[in-house]
């Protein structure tokens, strides 16, 4: 993605988005990465767990088409280092991702729990579309107008 690409969106939690592009992005030796460390690099997850502070332990490719929900957006003045938006894989073409279900879905194949956040900049390097629950892309047309009272 270019810079003349790029443009702002500050999207709320619960915003759905589309990876338009295969996103690279670095993965995180903390607790809230660990469905996602688990599942796409266990031997370096549990090496390099319970360090302080959190450092890159591998770089994660998810596939152009993968939609995610927006579950966390932290961003701090003068803590920079920290910002993060976190995610939770809702749609994936990737069979690391799907499992045998649990209880009264256990003859089925299920979505397994893939939740993770990435820094601020990770994000701001993805090409990503905002799409609704099903993924179609809402980032067209003319902006909706809000009739104020």
């Amino acid at each position: 993605m270019t810079t003349k690409d790029k443009f702002l969106c500050f999207a709320d939690v619960g915003t759905k988005v589309r990876l338009e592009e295969e996103w690279n992005f670095a993965l995180y030796n903390e607790y809230r990465n660990k469905s996602l460390g688990l599942l796409l690099c266990e031997d370096k997850w549990k090496k390099a767990q319970n360090t302080w502070p959190p450092k890159p332990i591998d770089f994660i490719t998810l596939p152009a088409g993968t939609e995610l929900a927006i579950e966390r957006v932290y961003i701090r003045a003068q803590l920079g280092d920290f910002s993060s938006i976190t995610f939770r894989v809702t749609k994936i073409d990737d069979p690391r991702f799907f499992g045998p279900g649990k209880g009264t879905n256990k003859d089925k194949t299920v979505l397994k729990k893939a939740r993770f956040w990435a820094k601020l900049a990770d994000v701001n390097e993805g090409c990503m579309k905002i799409v609704d629950d099903k993924g179609i892309d809402l980032t067209q047309g003319e902006i909706a107008e809000y009739d104020i009272e």
